[in-house]
Order: structure tokens, then C-alpha cells, then sequence
């Protein structure tokens, strides 16, 4: 091969690099999370909120374990959590405040749920037996 081919090869190995460079860096920019959110990364832009978006949550405090599992009613007013402190809390979503303090017979629960109608809790875990509360 002579001297002119290969210059010619590099060339054009050049430019099919600085091109597939370029597609990936289209690709890159489409899939960011800042653009698809209207901000840029360097923050120049600030993000707005409507009325309707959560910008703002509760903190709700009062397991001392871990907590493994959590669930909303349907009307997504309360919520219930499963913690390894061997209790389920059942929360009101709107102020924070705890309803119920359910003690659990087991420690080892994993997981929870309301009923379809929120007036019962049921909760399963690693001693193999599922419980269920009326709330009423």
C-alpha cells in the first residue's frame, strides 16, 4: 500500500470517527435528564413547578428499625408502614400524624397493604403467616 492510500484510509477513518462522535453527542444531549426537564446542567435555568406537582414532602418519623415495605390507600390520604421494629403505622398522608400503632407478634415483617376499601391492613413476613387488622 502506498504512502497515498493510507493517507487517504486515516482520512477518511477520521471522519467517519469525528462523525459518530458527533451522533453519540446528539444522543447524549436527547437522553439527558436536564434537557428533557427544560434546565441546563449548570443550573442557569431554574426548574418551575405547577400547582398540581409535589414539590414538597413530610418526613414521617417514628419506626426505630428499617422500614421494608410501605402502601397508599385508594383515595392516597393514608399510608401504611412495615418496620423492622415489629410494627405497622398507619399514617395520615396529610398531616403526619400516626392513626394506628400496630404491634406485631413478629418482628420479621416484610411487607404490607390496605385492603381495597382502606379499612384493613394486612402484613406478611418471614414468620410465614400473613395478618390482617380492621382498622375500625
Amino acid at each position: 500500500m502506498s504512502d497515498a492510500e493510507l493517507k487517504e484510509r486515516h482520512m477518511a477513518a477520521t471522519e467517519t470517527v469525528n462523525t459518530r462522535r458527533d451522533r453519540l453527542k446528539q444522543k447524549r444531549l436527547l437522553l439527558d435528564t436536564d434537557v428533557l426537564l427544560g434546565t441546563r446542567s449548570q443550573g442557569k435555568t431554574p426548574v418551575t413547578f405547577g400547582p398540581t406537582d409535589l414539590v414538597c414532602c413530610w418526613t414521617l418519623q417514628g419506626h426505630t428499625g428499617k422500614v421494608y415495605s410501605l402502601d397508599w390507600t385508594p383515595e392516597k390520604n393514608r399510608i401504611v408502614s412495615a418496620s423492622q421494629d415489629g410494627r405497622l403505622i398507619v399514617w395520615n398522608a396529610l398531616t403526619s400524624q400516626k392513626t394506628h400503632a400496630i404491634k406485631l407478634p413478629c418482628a420479621w415483617v416484610m411487607t404490607c397493604a390496605f385492603s381495597p376499601n382502606g379499612q384493613s391492613v394486612a402484613c406478611g413476613g418471614l414468620d410465614s403467616m400473613c395478618s390482617i387488622f380492621n382498622l375500625d
